[in-house]
């Protein structure tokens, strides 16, 4: 649900700060997709003028990952 209210508000609305809420949201559950939600949530960001948020976004997204690309499941 968090995916596609975050890409109503970003692409729809062009509301970054309603998308930036709501793929945040999705960054807290178990499981997220952070191919979809991370970096959309780092775009809505950038959009916004948050950068500070947006790079340490993107770095949560590389940590994330990276470490699922290590884990030896």
């Amino acid at each position: 649900m968090y995916k596609e209210k975050g890409w109503l508000y970003y692409d729809k609305f062009k509301d970054f700060k309603s998308s930036s809420e709501a793929y945040a949201a999705g960054m807290k559950t178990k499981n997220v997709d952070v191919t979809q939600v991370g970096h959309a949530l780092a775009h809505a960001y950038e959009r916004n003028g948050e950068l500070d948020k947006a790079e340490a976004t993107w770095e949560e997204c590389i940590r994330m990952h990276t470490a699922r690309r290590d884990d030896p499941k």
